[in-house]
């Protein structure tokens, strides 16, 4: 079952042509596995805190859908709920088999498993470089044949790599969530063996293909907390300085990037549609919070058919014509969320990301063993990594990369007080 999970992360779409935005198919395998684990899921405080977090979003739109359905909106409405409470449901499931099944693995067994998993969509981006650098027309066909099948609407192109995922920046951001605090675990421990080494070129090639402003943002913003933080700092700054210098490279064999084109348009005061969407999905309905009734919450879904209300009046043109006609949604979690469950939702969903970072302070100050703390050090930074991509890079609440992490740190909380309560029980 965890072994499923793991491989199939990388796929961040079903590799059918339906009227689903994102459907990864790691959240269709939970969902099936799910009716396995629920009955046998112990407790913990971060388990509760989202239980509630569902529970109140669930309750808080049935009460915004009735009033949007009697004042006359649209069948859509409905239509819209449906989706996004399946999807915020989607993904607590992801959370609860994912931290059912990790109870039950080991650390290797869980970072071995991301790695082959990880490694079919780094192959295609390899042959994607083979495709954009070297004119390889026989590599694209098989980039193009791949793509079509595992991610028939997502975005392919010879000059930026997307693996498995709908587009560039979606790719650069699970690479940096899921592969990175792995990789870094690796290197820490010197268990540098031949294939480690080539996977982590081959993941650094992958990663620079994907000219994602947003990834490298990600990732820059993680290596310097990570400089910080640990672990073995200066193995990280030896391997921000290595990146950088790769990309610079790259920069200066492709000028043309997309890295610089919206480095560009931005210095120079233009327009850029990628950015404007970003920014206004994250920060839109904050901004109209004293002209909307954002603070409320609108409701799961609700976002589809009060879209113009929740983000300003100066950009919502411009974003209209980058969204789906029927169900327009913003593109980052964070504004959506505070945008359909309102203040009161927003800071639960916030009481959930701070009760996971208190767990793991908590199993790391219980920890007495160096390569335990090695890993937690390095699962830290995948999950600073996570709390940075809610406020520019992920969307949708099926998301599995968004829930890896919490699960596995709360699953390593449960077995930590487990113990604890059997050396309490031996002492007494």
């Amino acid at each position: 079952m965890g072994v499923i999970l793991l491989l199939s992360l990388q796929f961040q779409t079903l590799p059918i042509q339906i009227q689903v935005q994102t459907l990864p198919l790691t959240t269709v395998f939970a969902v099936i596995f799910f009716p396995f684990v629920i009955g046998r899921t112990p407790r913990s405080p971060l388990l509760t805190m989202l239980i509630l977090f569902l529970s109140f979003a669930l309750l808080h739109s049935l009460v915004a859908l009735m009033v949007d359905l009697l004042s006359g909106q649209s069948d859509n409405r409905f239509v819209a709920w449906l989706r996004q409470s399946s999807g915020l449901t989607a993904g607590v499931i992801v959370f609860l088999v994912f931290r059912m099944v990790f109870l039950h693995l080991s650390y290797d067994q869980i970072s071995r498993w991301i790695m082959i998993g990880a490694l079919p969509a780094i192959g295609l981006s390899l042959l994607n470089i083979v495709w954009g650098a070297l004119g390889k027309e026989w590599a694209g066909a098989i980039v193009t044949g791949i793509r079509d099948v595992v991610s028939p609407d997502g975005y392919t192109a010879p000059l930026r790599a997307s693996g498995f995922a709908s587009e560039p920046a979606a790719w650069a951001t699970s690479l940096v969530v899921t592969v990175l605090p792995v990789l870094l675990v690796h290197l820490s421990l010197k268990k540098r063996s031949i294939w480690v080494v080539l996977f982590l070129i081959a993941s650094g090639l992958a990663f620079a293909w994907t000219f994602s402003t947003i990834g490298l943002m990600l990732l820059v913003a993680v290596l310097i907390l990570g400089t910080l933080l640990g672990p073995r700092r200066k193995l990280l700054l030896v391997f921000f300085s290595s990146f950088i210098l790769l990309l610079s490279l790259a920069f200066v064999a492709f000028p043309g990037n997309q890295i610089l084109r919206h480095a560009r348009s931005l210095a120079l005061g233009q327009a850029n549609q990628s950015f404007t969407d970003r920014y206004y999905s994250a920060f839109g309905p904050f901004i109209e919070t004293f002209d909307s009734y954002s603070i409320i919450g609108y409701g799961l879904g609700g976002v589809s058919t009060h879209y113009r209300e929740v983000v300003p009046t100066v950009v919502q043109t411009e974003l209209f014509s980058t969204k789906w006609k029927d169900y327009p949604n913003l593109t980052i979690i964070t504004g959506r969320i505070f945008a359909e469950t309102g203040a009161i939702g927003f800071v639960l969903f916030l009481f959930v990301m701070f009760l996971t970072f208190r767990e793991l302070k908590t199993i790391m100050r219980r920890n007495k063993n160096p390569e335990s703390d090695i890993i937690l050090s390095s699962i830290r930074l995948g999950w600073i990594a996570v709390c940075v991509s809610v406020f520019i890079s992920i969307g949708p609440y099926q998301t599995p990369y968004l829930w890896l992490w919490m699960a596995f740190i709360d699953s390593r909380y449960v077995m930590s007080n487990a113990s604890q309560v059997k050396m309490e029980a031996n002492v007494g």
